[in-house]
């Protein structure tokens, strides 16, 4: 994300210091393996390793469910076209435009982000298996 990106795409009412704070506030997951693969497949991030952990999303969202947010875009980046972007781009399980998005995306572009309010202290518990990758390819598995 870069700020000059990120100030084209904010309103008036947000600064960069709030987008960040806001975004500082919240742990968020990849929710398929598509998006995240453009993340480790940039540029900056393809030669590095990554622990990957793949979570089980169901029970985490029935035990999160009230402090879960939907988000229709990656709300972090800015490159290489900064979509438009305020507060009110995360919404509730609830409340999110399921129906709108359905008539605009395929499957697996609906929901781009699951955000969760501040941290998931137990994400042990929803945890399958942690994957060491490198872009695509996986290099191990840590037990």
């Amino acid at each position: 994300m870069s700020d000059a990106g990120l100030k084209r795409a904010l309103p008036d009412h947000l600064s960069l210091a709030d987008w960040y704070e806001l975004l500082i506030a919240k742990a968020f997951f990849w929710l398929s393996e598509e998006r995240f693969h453009k993340l480790t497949n940039a540029k900056v991030y393809r030669d590095r390793e990554h622990d990957v952990l793949e979570v089980d999303a169901r029970p985490l969202i029935e035990a999160r469910r009230d402090s879960i947010w939907f988000c229709p875009i990656n709300s972090g980046c800015t490159k290489s076209m900064p979509h438009p972007r305020d507060e009110t781009i995360f919404t509730r399980i609830a409340e999110y435009p399921y129906a709108h998005w359905r008539e605009r995306r395929s499957r697996h572009e609906r929901v781009v982000e699951l955000a969760v309010d501040h941290s998931v202290a137990d994400i042990r518990d929803h945890v399958r298996r942690v994957v060491v990758k490198q872009g695509t390819e996986i290099l191990s598995f840590i037990e």
